[in-house]
């Protein structure tokens, strides 16, 4: 459907419309003739305005955002004048080619295709409500680039005003217009802290254009995030005043939620739209990336936009997290409220500045490792997989490489994972499942399916998970197989076990202790193979969880062949691998968030090339991508029977031929 709401508010009004329909179908005959310009992307950063000189702080941002070359380049504090810009040829903003700044338009839509239009529906929404009180409504773009979204809303208002720092990108957004007949459409080059001088040039405040209307200005595309601290505040007040009392300001942010995700799989996959970078340049702290090549971007929460907003003394209208995006809209009351506004700006910066010399909190984590399994010693190394992993404390102190035996165990009293509390390891699995959830439920029915599939072959299935923790997977899935065992290092974790199968009378449940690298030796002590029981069914070997991903490299290789071993030439191993795609994510709104399951980090001790984190804890995990996991399987010479890339995990099941 194509569903249009319209109104003639007079007689006047309809003939201006009908000239201005006359002018334009001209316009866009004779500009048909015209050969259209050519296109050569090359990939720019994300980054659209430069800011005037202020240096009032707003509460609720971080204030670790330093000047980025960008800025420093082109801003206009650098460049603001035809003279500093004589003075600064090469300057960054002054002088970007539109074709770069196009391919990157494309790259940015290729992620936030969803938020440009959600941004785009949020203002037209506003815009029609505002036009059906009998007002009409004009908008203005504050740094809008290349004017794709003063092209996409402009039919929505009275006028459409595009703002660019940028000559050449305002010459080509004026040449796009002329092409369609787009009479509502304005273009303007200049400094968004003289915001409301070039509107007064561009539009005479005594012929009524623009000044009459209700004036929406707008900041979207995460424009504001890329401005340095002590600049931003001048951005807002010129936007705040143009809009006048009657008006509304909308900002469209980056969501502080997405950071992560948006680190890994738009920045460091697209090096073209700011540099390279690696974990130096990540702050999750403050949801900000300062690249060497002086990009630097800042992602906002929620609570931080409404903290900015009533710093501002600002009346928020309407504020949505909508996937990617934390889009607001708001105004000031009055001249009064503006005051209280650059008041509480000040007041803000001073108890910013005081609370900066006071001493930060001592932190004391109960770390509770995200890990399960030690493995045995092999140094074979498996294709597919980083080799920079190191050993960490955790398989250093508690793995059977330290302490396999009973007489190194007992050299080793405080050896972490032989003695780890049952109660912290309870407590990070309620934090996994709140970020796993549906990643457990999709691992069971993954091995369930396979288990009932062999049953309806005629055979029997037993289960044995690798690193079995307090046992809630081998509990979850126990009923679907005629023994399940749960195999771990830690007695604690065992005994714990032990006692919640015997509360249940889960007869169908066993609970191992020992070395996962002597997992066929275990198995046989268990279950005598002359007896029959276990060794005549189909055995499903499962490390579930990411257990693998905190394995040293080294040690993995052990670990992959006692499980196909034991599973035999009929049998199935499952990895329940975490998947790579997810990395960045989980850095920020898993690990980041949940200090108490690996230590307190920083940028540095993630690697997004290789998708580890190496915490000052001693903490090492790594995540494993779709292609890596088949490299796995490849180079064990196994054959894969499912692979299947689930959310946040990679499930595989595999058997080996031989």
């Amino acid at each position: 459907g194509v569903l249009v709401a319209a109104r003639i508010a007079s007689d006047k009004s309809w003939n201006a419309a009908s000239n201005a329909c006359q002018r334009a179908a001209l316009t866009k005959a004779r500009m048909a003739q015209e050969p259209a310009p050519e296109e050569s992307p090359n990939l720019i950063p994300q980054v659209k305005l430069q800011p005037g000189p202020d240096d009032l702080e707003l509460a609720g941002e971080s204030d670790t955002q330093e000047d980025s070359e960008w800025s420093k380049s082109g801003s206009p504090e650098s460049a603001s004048t035809p003279e500093a810009q004589a003075d600064k040829p090469n300057s960054k903003w002054a002088d970007f080619p539109v074709e770069q700044w196009r391919s990157a338009v494309y790259v940015n839509r290729a992620y936030f295709g969803q938020l440009c239009s959600d941004t785009a529906d949020f203002i037209v929404n506003i815009a029609e409500q505002v036009k059906l009180s009998g007002r009409r409504v004009s908008l203005v773009e504050v740094g809008c680039g290349t004017g794709e979204f003063v092209r996409e809303t402009a039919e929505t208002f009275r006028v459409a005003v595009g703002v660019d720092f940028n000559p050449h990108f305002i010459e080509f957004c004026k040449h796009e217009a002329a092409d369609e007949g787009a009479t509502r459409q304005r273009y303007v080059q200049g400094d968004a802290c003289a915001l409301v001088d070039l509107m007064k040039t561009e539009f005479p405040v005594h012929e009524g254009l623009f000044w009459d209307d209700v004036r929406v200005v707008a900041c979207v595309g995460n424009t504001i995030g890329i401005i340095p601290q002590h600049l931003k505040a001048a951005v807002y007040k010129q936007m705040f005043e143009l809009a006048g009392p009657s008006g509304i300001v909308i900002m469209a942010y980056w969501n502080a939620a997405w950071f992560g995700d948006a680190v890994q799989n738009f920045y460091h996959a697209n090096p073209q739209l700011c540099g390279s970078f690696t974990g130096e340049s990540i702050n999750l702290g403050t949801t900000t990336l300062s690249t060497p090549s002086g990009y630097c971007t800042h992602w906002t929460s929620v609570s931080e936009a409404r903290a900015v907003m009533d710093s501002l003394g600002a009346e928020i209208i309407s504020l949505k997290q909508k996937g990617k995006g934390v889009l607001v809209a708001a105004r000031i009351a009055s001249d009064k409220s503006w005051n209280a506004a650059s008041n509480a700006c000040q007041r803000a910066a001073l108890t910013k500045a005081r609370m900066a010399q006071e001493p930060a909190p001592e932190e004391s984590p109960n770390l509770i490792p995200q890990v399960k399994l030690q493995p045995g010693l092999d140094d074979l190394e498996l294709a597919g997989e980083s080799d920079t992993q190191e050993d960490s404390e955790w398989s250093k102190s508690g793995s059977p490489e330290s302490a396999s035996t009973p007489e190194a165990q007992a050299d080793k009293p405080n050896s972490k994972w032989a003695d780890f509390p049952v109660e912290q390891w309870r407590s990070a699995v309620y934090v996994n499942r709140a970020y796993f959830g549906q990643l457990c439920s999709d691992t069971a029915d993954f091995i369930v399916n396979i288990a009932e599939q062999v049953k309806l072959s005629g055979r029997r299935v037993s289960l044995v998970e690798v690193g079995c923790g307090t046992g809630e997977f081998v509990r979850e899935t126990a009923e679907t197989f005629r023994v399940a065992v749960g195999v771990d290092f830690n007695p604690h974790f065992i005994e714990f076990c032990k006692h919640e199968a015997a509360d249940e009378g889960a007869t169908r449940q066993r609970y191992v202790q020992g070395d996962a690298c002597a997992l066929v030796d275990l198995m046989k002590t268990e279950f005598p193979v002359h007896e029959g029981l276990f060794w005549d069914d189909v055995r499903v070997v499962a490390c579930v969880g990411n257990t693998i991903g905190i394995i040293p490299q080294h040690l993995k290789a052990a670990v992959y062949k006692q499980m196909f071993e034991l599973a035999g030439p009929s049998g199935i191993v499952i990895m329940a691998y975490w998947n790579a795609a997810w990395f960045g994510d989980a850095v920020q709104n898993f690990y980041h968030a949940n200090p108490q399951l690996c230590g307190s980090f920083t940028g540095e001790s993630i690697n997004l090339g290789t998708t580890t984190l190496s915490t000052p804890s001693g903490y090492c995990t790594h995540w494993t991508s779709v292609s890596e996991a088949r490299a796995v399987m490849d180079s064990l010479g196994a054959e894969i029977i499912s692979l299947k890339q689930k959310g946040k995990g990679v499930l595989v099941a595999a058997r080996c031929l031989d």
